[in-house]
């Protein structure tokens, strides 16, 4: 999975999120962009063949980021990297 937003006739990539895949004995990882900035990087556990809800929310007024998982919030936290990035 991994999805990108581009601005029109730009190259540079809006909103990125993406899940990694397990390795070495590491879960998987989904992954959050703004701007190329590294928003969150959340473990997960994933069972192939299963279905996965994921929801990802960034508020660029103070850098506050949360992370769901099939409806339950997994993870929140806030990146000063992200804070008043404007799209």
């Amino acid at each position: 999975m991994h999805i990108a937003l581009s601005a029109e006739h730009a190259t540079q990539r809006l909103v990125r999120s993406w899940l990694q895949p397990a390795a070495l004995n590491l879960k998987a990882q989904f992954k959050f962009e703004v701007l190329e900035q590294e928003v969150m990087t959340v473990p997960v556990d994933i069972v192939l063949g299963h279905w996965y809800h994921f929801c990802q929310s960034w508020s660029n007024t103070d850098g506050q980021w949360a992370f769901h998982a099939n409806g339950k919030l997994t993870a929140a936290g806030d990146s000063w990297k992200v804070y008043g990035l404007i799209i």
